[in-house]
């Protein structure tokens, strides 16, 4: 899904389909995800089975690498 204009508005309600669950590859490159879209990924249940997360220039900042960091589902 790079450059398809994802915001953080869009991210939780993305990440909440169900087809967002089981992915082993997702690519959210070139997305305004910004803090709060990588927070959103981070609490989903989007991450758990992921064996490649691109998140290039999706501008998630301190607190959202944070989360990811912390997420549970990126052991």
């Amino acid at each position: 899904l790079p450059a398809n204009l994802i915001t953080q508005h869009d991210a939780a309600h993305l990440l909440a389909l169900p087809v967002a669950h089981g992915l082993e590859h997702l690519d959210l490159s070139d997305n305004p995800l910004g803090s709060e879209g990588a927070a959103a990924l981070a609490e989903s249940g989007a991450l758990r089975g992921l064996r490649v997360l691109g998140l290039g220039r999706t501008f998630p900042g301190v607190p959202g690498v944070r989360a990811l960091a912390e997420a549970a589902a990126l052991a």
